[in-house]
C-alpha cells in the first residue's frame, strides 16, 4: 500500500490497465484519498468496432517480451462499467492531438468547477 500511496502523491500519478476492474478502480481511489491526493477517472474507448479491431490486430509490441492481446482476448475480457461520473474520451472520433486537447479541456473544467 505504501508504494501506491507514494505513486499517487506524484503530481501526475496514474494507473493504466486494459482490465481495470471496478474493484481495482475503487482501490486506487481509496489509496488516493488516504494519501490526500485528488483523483480523476478517465476511460478511453474506441466506439468504432472495426477500427478498434484494426488497431488491436495491427499493434506491434513496444516492450520486449510483452504479449499483445488478440482481438479474441479483447472482446472476451470482462468489463466492469463505471458506477460514477468519469471522463470518457472516444479515440474513434478524435485524433491523438484532439483527444489530448479534449482531456485537457475536461480536466480544466473539473479544476475550475470542483464537485
Amino acid at each position: 500500500m505504501e508504494v501506491f500511496q507514494e505513486q499517487v502523491r506524484q503530481p501526475f500519478a496514474y494507473e493504466v490497465s486494459r482490465r481495470l476492474s471496478a474493484i481495482t478502480r475503487d482501490s486506487w481511489i481509496e489509496v488516493a484519498k488516504q494519501a490526500g491526493s485528488p483523483f480523476v477517472e478517465i476511460e478511453l474507448i474506441c466506439s468504432d468496432i472495426e477500427e478498434h479491431r484494426r488497431r488491436v490486430e495491427m499493434r506491434e509490441p513496444d516492450i520486449e517480451g510483452h504479449a499483445i492481446p488478440t482481438w479474441h482476448d479483447v472482446v472476451s475480457r470482462d468489463y466492469d462499467p463505471w458506477a460514477r461520473s468519469h471522463i470518457i474520451i472516444d479515440t474513434a472520433k478524435l485524433s491523438a492531438s484532439q483527444a489530448t486537447d479534449e482531456l485537457i479541456r475536461q480536466l480544466s473544467d473539473i479544476a475550475l468547477h470542483p464537485a
